[in-house]
């Protein structure tokens, strides 16, 4: 039930009646309060003015250490293609690989690994193991 004032004066002078009042069963609601709208804080210089976004962008420059790069395309089949070949003639479950990844000091996440076997099956540089979960290094690729 909304709370809404009624535009009515009541009986005993200008106070006015809330609509809906009590129903019997529990107490009389409450009129909602409002706050006042607040800017979001951002931190993205696309939302400011241009001249605070230059200030910002000098004194960033110059605080700010550089990151890694990303890493280049085909980076993650070539990281499972290599420990594949390195445990060649044995079959590798998902599992393993990412084991052995982060025993070199990768971490990769199951969904990119599968993916990485994906696009080595199709080149023919990995096989599925019969209808098994183990992928096993192809020399034919």
């Amino acid at each position: 039930m909304n709370c809404r004032r009624d535009r009515s004066l009541n009986k005993a002078g200008n106070i006015p009646a809330l609509k809906g009042g009590t129903d019997g069963e529990g107490e009389a609601q409450q009129p909602e309060t409002r706050r006042a709208a607040s800017p979001l804080r951002t931190s993205s210089a696309a939302r400011r003015s241009p001249a605070r976004a230059r200030s910002t962008r000098a004194s960033a420059s110059v605080t700010r250490r550089s990151r890694g790069r990303r890493q280049q395309r085909g980076t993650n089949a070539r990281m499972v293609h290599a420990i594949l070949k390195a445990a060649s003639p044995r079959r590798m479950r998902q599992a393993e690989i990412r084991k052995a990844l982060q025993a070199k000091g990768v971490s990769l996440a199951y969904p990119s690994i599968g993916h990485a076997l994906g696009q080595l099956e199709a080149r023919k540089a990995a096989k599925q193991v019969g209808k098994t979960k183990s992928w096993r290094y192809s020399a034919t690729g």
